[in-house]
Formats: C-alpha cells, sequence, structure tokens
C-alpha cells in the first residue's frame, strides 16, 4: 500500500526519524513541487480514463495549443528577444 502524509514543516524531521526507523516502511520525501506534479499527473490519467470511457469529451489540440501559447505569452513566461 502507498499512502502520502502532509506533515507541517516543524514537525516533520521528528515524524520523518521514527517513519525510518520502522523497518518494513519505505519513506521517499517529496517536495512540494513533486507533490503537486503528482497530483496533476494522477488527475490527467483520470480525465483519460473518463474520455476513454466517453464520460468526457477530449479537447481539439489545436484549439488546447493555442489556449496554452496564448498563456505563455500573456503570463510572460515566453520571451521572443
Amino acid at each position: 500500500m502507498k499512502a502520502i502524509i502532509d506533515i507541517p514543516e516543524a514537525k516533520a524531521i521528528s515524524i520523518m526519524d521514527v517513519l525510518q526507523s520502522i523497518s518494513y516502511l519505505k519513506v521517499i520525501p517529496l517536495t512540494d513541487e513533486k507533490f503537486l506534479l503528482l497530483q496533476e499527473v494522477k488527475e490527467s490519467v483520470k480525465e483519460m480514463n473518463e474520455i476513454k470511457n466517453k464520460k468526457r469529451t477530449a479537447r481539439n489540440a489545436r484549439d488546447f495549443f493555442k489556449m496554452f501559447i496564448c498563456y505563455l505569452f500573456t503570463t510572460n513566461q515566453i520571451n521572443l528577444a
């Protein structure tokens, strides 16, 4: 079984020490960024399964990329200079 435990930063070291001391547990700390990525991938797989099971309709790829490029330009995440 896999579990994700959200631990307050102030308590993280002591809790991690306790968890790592248990021989049958494998403890892998996640950064906030990795956790967010994991959640987004999980949501994407769920959406793909809904599309596959006809519970949701897929977006046109061209429309998606147009929207994505516009987002990058409006948030200044892309610079052509």
